[in-house]
């Protein structure tokens, strides 16, 4: 941007201050003694552009204000990019009221924009900088020169660093609440970890729970087997029982009666076949005169048939009793097998003692022989109802307390299963909670892994626009600086930092700052400052710039005073408008364009005629 016109009134020092048709090329030269307001020209500009100065913060506007006035006002009429002409103005007065405008020089009562944060960034559209930029490359305020810090935002914003910046701090605040996340969710982890050990779960303990309840209810059903087996088979005993000796009585009484038919067929049937059949034979002469007058011979075939049908009757009938009295034993033999089946469970049950510890009684032990003398009456249907009840009482006594002991068990082991899948759903749940709490903490190593990366990028890219920026700073003050030297210093290093060090042709070497004269060290660093601003140019602004040099030759000598006036108009053609504050110039001519003379009791300029005021009612200027 270029100045045209500077307008004030009331502003620190001046009751009015106008400079206009300003040069838009050359030097323009403000000279006065001390307190004559040459630095109050650069604040004014300064302040139209930004409402603040390198002295005064933008919250203590009021002391921008003419003591004794009650408001003040500056108008700035300058040109940006692409040659289009703006006028700002802006107004302060003591009761902190601040207000600016900014409309196009062509149609002043059309505004562009109007109020700080519009004007701004109005501003910042077509100047291209803020404040930090124009006080570290445009604006040289009345101080110590100094080499600009590298860290310092203006000197971010012209190498390009500032955005990537921003994303690293960006990205470590990041860092550090992906950090306090993970350690959020490492406390969670620790506590439901600590869950899982109080809850004590045993991962083994339901498959073993679930091989008990297995071998209970098989042993279990085995048991009710064998007691329903061997209750059947002694009610099927008791039961036919009393058949069985009915029907052997019955057979012993039907195999005498038999017996006896048999006899007395043989006895009648004889005598009648030998008088029948063999009546010369020598027998049947002795037996004759026997049966003779006593029994007649019909009679006798008769009776002999008769005995001889009875026989074959009751012969048949015996038969029939001792197939009936084989079958009626098979129970016997059956409650025998159903008895000795108990000794088989019995050993399954103890082999099982695993899971039916302290569970099964033991088995009772009866006297030596008892049990197989009774099994042996039992087998072969000899035993009573009472020898079988007195027999078995032990044994289904046992049966019983075994089947009780044993649903009892299961309905322990049922309880302890169910308790058990409690455990499990809540192991469960726990570890489902501590897998998605892990799978968080690794989402935010994963996370900083990723900004880790990124932030290694950007560090990169940073060192690469660093080196660019500082070798470009190195190529202009490489260019300037011989000029403000005259040759005597050509090359200089500048590293990351910006510290600066000359090379000296008659010691074929760099030296550091402090290793030079001090008029040599301004010289260096006035010249550094002008290769900001000509960086800051060719990145972001984008046209012509002005430059404001408040006493920047304090330390310098004549020569070099003159070497360096005489460099400045020609440095650089994007810099053609340069602004210089000394208390005076050298007395040989000099090509100013523009040369301003302030007086030390003066309170305007151009001069209007003094006002007799009180010494002590004496306006003071601000720096």
């Amino acid at each position: 941007m270029i100045i045209h016109r500077l307008k004030a009134e009331n502003f620190l020092k001046y009751r009015s201050l106008e400079l206009a048709d300003l040069p838009t090329e050359g030097l323009i030269a403000v000279s006065g003694d001390n307190e004559s307001g040459k630095s109050a020209i650069g604040e004014t500009i300064c302040f139209a552009l930004f409402g603040r100065t390198f002295a005064v913060a933008p919250d203590h506007v009021e002391k921008f204000i003419r003591w004794g006035e009650t408001r003040a006002t500056v108008v700035l009429e300058f040109s940006a990019r692409e040659g289009r002409r703006f006028i700002l103005t802006r107004l302060v007065d003591r009761d902190h009221n601040h207000s600016v405008r900014l409309a196009s020089a062509d149609a002043p009562d059309q505004l562009i924009a109007r109020g700080l944060e519009s004007v701004a960034a109005a501003l910042r559209e077509s100047m291209g900088f803020d404040y930090e930029e124009y006080v570290e490359a445009f604006y040289l305020a009345q101080r110590d020169i100094t080499t600009s810090h590298s860290h310092s935002e203006a000197v971010r914003v012209m190498a390009g660093m500032a955005p990537m910046e921003a994303c690293r701090e960006e990205l470590k605040n990041e860092l550090t609440l992906e950090a306090d996340a993970i350690a959020g969710v490492e406390g969670e982890v620790r506590e439901v970890n600590q869950a899982i050990d109080q809850l004590g779960y045993d991962e083994g303990l339901l498959p073993r729970l679930t091989d008990t309840e297995q071998v209970l209810k098989t042993q279990a059903a085995l048991v009710e087997e064998r007691l329903g087996a061997l209750d059947a088979a002694t009610v099927t005993y008791q039961k036919q029982e009393p058949t069985l000796r009915a029907t052997e009585r019955t057979r012993r009484v039907a195999g005498r009666l038999a017996l006896l038919f048999f006899v007395l067929a043989v006895v009648t049937l004889g005598p009648w076949a030998l008088m029948t059949y063999l009546p010369d034979a020598a027998v049947t002469a002795e037996v004759a005169p026997l049966l003779e007058g006593r029994v007649q011979l019909p009679w006798l075939l008769y009776g002999g048939g008769a005995s001889a049908v009875l026989f074959l009757l009751l012969w048949i009938r015996a038969g029939v009793m001792g197939a009936r009295i084989r079958g009626l034993r098979q129970a016997g033999r059956d409650l025998k097998e159903a008895w000795e089946a108990l000794t088989g469970l019995d050993e399954g049950l103890r082999a099982h003692r695993e899971a039916l510890a302290d569970v099964v009684p033991a088995r009772p032990t009866p006297e030596s022989g008892d049990r197989e003398r009774d099994m042996e009456l039992i087998a072969t249907a000899r035993a009573t109802d009472e020898d079988v009840r007195r027999a078995l009482v032990a044994d289904e006594a046992w049966l019983a307390r075994t089947a009780g002991r044993i649903a009892q068990r299961l309905e322990d082991v049922a309880n302890e299963m169910e308790d058990a899948r409690g455990e499990e759903t809540e192991y469960n749940r726990l570890q489902e909670i501590k897998r998605e709490l892990e799978a968080r903490i690794a989402g935010h190593r994963h996370r900083i892994r990723l900004r880790e990366m990124a932030d290694n990028l950007l560090h990169g890219a940073l060192r690469q626009l660093s080196n660019v920026f500082t070798g470009n700073l190195r190529g202009l003050s490489g260019v300037t600086l011989p000029m403000f030297t005259e040759d005597r210093y050509q090359h200089v290093m500048i590293d990351e930092n910006l510290t600066v060090r000359l090379f000296s042709n008659q010691k074929r070497d760099y030296m550091d700052m402090d290793e030079v004269s001090t008029g040599t060290q301004r010289q260096v660093l006035l010249a550094l400052r002008l290769a900001l601003a000509q960086e800051l140019i060719n990145r972001v602004v984008e046209s012509t710039q002005f430059v404001f040099l408040d006493e920047p030759f304090a330390f310098f000598d004549e020569t070099r005073m003159r070497s360096a006036l005489d460099v400045l108009p020609r440095l650089s053609k994007d810099i053609p408008q340069v602004w210089v504050t000394s208390q005076e110039f050298p007395a040989a001519a000099i090509a100013f364009e523009r040369h301003i003379h302030l007086e030390r009791n003066a309170d305007s300029y151009p001069d209007e005629p003094p006002r007799e005021i009180h010494p002590a009612l004496a306006p003071r200027e601000t720096t």
